[in-house]
């Protein structure tokens, strides 16, 4: 595969995961358009559907990965979604909690059903 195929590939959910990083390494601030119950929850499915999107495509075109596309997909996603958490222990007024992990794992499944669904669909 060339340097371009590989990064048509991994680019994605590696520039996703950076945006997360960065977007979780901000000091604590109150978004105003989510400071309605459960907004923080409904950013974290989100976010991590869009990551789960991403990596279920990684995984399910990837010729060598195909057949871990659900194990690799969550255990990338999981394992990522607990480095994201801890870090946020060192982020002032940021907090690492069991609810958002759960979130994130929640969001991670239903990106992947999406993806999987979408490419059923269009076969």
């Amino acid at each position: 595969m060339s340097p371009s195929g590989r990064f048509g590939l991994w680019g994605p959910p590696a520039c996703w995961a950076l945006v997360i990083l960065i977007v979780s390494s901000l000091p604590g601030v109150e978004v105003e358009y989510l400071s309605f119950d459960w907004g923080d929850k409904l950013a974290h499915l989100a976010e991590y559907a869009i990551l789960g999107v991403l990596l279920g495509r990684l995984f399910s075109v990837s010729g060598r990965l195909v057949r871990f596309r659900y194990f690799g997909t969550l255990a990338l996603g999981f394992g990522f979604a607990g480095v994201d958490e801890l870090h946020q222990l060192f982020i002032p007024n940021r907090f690492c909690e069991w609810g958002d992990f759960l979130f994130d794992a929640a969001g991670l499944g239903l990106g992947l059903i999406v993806y999987i669904t979408f490419r059923k669909v269009r076969s």
